[in-house]
């Protein structure tokens, strides 16, 4: 009724493996410093949004889907400001102690977003 437009994005960070050169797969990096395997992660991720979107049946005209790559929080944020976003939408894992002392790409979208955050944990 309001002619909302939904965009389900998913940040996908650049991690370079020179940055976490002693944890190796430990570290579980969506990409690392092959062109190649970001290729492919960045279609795997987009393949996942799509099967979430055909399990939940919603329409493409309705919600339209993302992988954007970069520093989450800047990422959203962007993306936020350059559609003119209304609402965020996020999850929280809800870290409490030293985790949440550090921060978190929720809590610097909270904090930094153009709009208004929904949080969810």
């Amino acid at each position: 009724p309001f002619n909302a437009r939904i965009s389900l994005i998913h940040a996908a960070e650049l991690i370079s493996s020179e940055m976490y050169p002693s944890i190796g797969e430990l570290a579980v990096p969506v990409m690392v410093d092959n062109p190649e395997l970001e290729k492919k992660n960045l279609k795997l991720i987009e393949a996942q949004l799509d099967e979430m979107m055909k399990q939940v049946s919603y329409s493409a005209d309705l919600i339209t889907t993302e992988v954007i790559s970069g520093h989450p929080v800047n990422t959203i944020i962007d993306f936020a400001t350059v559609n003119n976003v209304d609402l965020i939408v996020m999850g929280s894992h809800g870290r409490r102690g030293l985790a949440r002392l550090l921060g978190s790409s929720t809590n610097g979208v909270v904090n930094h977003a153009p709009c208004d955050v929904l949080t969810v944990v």
